[in-house]
């Protein structure tokens, strides 16, 4: 039963994830196509002088999302066997952007593409924001809904024993409490 749903559950979170990815690549564009509107005249040769059509960054999105799938897969975010906590998924999901923004970085700089670096680092950051206010709308949500469940919504548990065994198993449950599950 914990296993079906944690699967489910990480299934849609990767899923969400990767639209993300892709949706913020448009908005770190239209602003750093408006970037220079925003900065003052100085800072403007700071910007790379030309800015690619969208459609010639696609492979760099596509590159983005295998490297931060697999940072985040990496440092546990899909893990099914122990589910992290709310604030270490935020954690994680922070962590595997700033990886994506300096393996981004260094690709383009080691060979020596013409890619826009604020683009790059506007992209990172849009995509690292989004997730993590939908970690803290879902964490802020299941906090919530904890506090609200009556008892005909919950399920509830009785572990019969007192060995190390029956311990690690509450420790367990307990763990999904989000999901409605009480120990009695």
């Amino acid at each position: 039963m914990f296993r079906e749903q944690a699967k489910l559950y990480n299934r849609l979170q990767f899923v969400v994830d990767i639209l993300v990815t892709f949706a913020a690549f448009p908005i770190a564009y239209w602003s750093r196509l408006h970037l220079s509107k925003v900065l003052p005249s100085s800072l403007d040769v700071l910007l790379n002088p030309v800015l690619l059509p969208m459609a010639q960054y696609f492979w760099v999105v596509g590159l983005a999302i295998c490297c931060w799938l697999a940072a985040a897969a990496t440092l546990g975010l899909y893990r099914i066997s122990i589910t992290p906590s709310g604030w270490e998924k935020i954690r994680i999901v922070l962590e595997s952007s700033i990886l994506l923004w300096l393996f981004l970085g260094f690709l383009s700089f080691a060979l020596k593409l013409d890619l826009s670096r604020p683009l790059i680092a506007l992209f990172v950051f849009y995509q690292a924001l989004i997730l993590v206010i939908i970690r803290l709308l879902v964490l802020f949500q299941t906090k919530r809904k904890s506090l609200t469940f009556s008892s005909k919504d919950c399920r509830h548990i009785l572990i019969i024993g007192s060995n190390a065994k029956a311990r690690k198993m509450g420790n367990l449950i307990s763990r999904y409490s989000d999901w409605g599950l009480r120990i009695v």
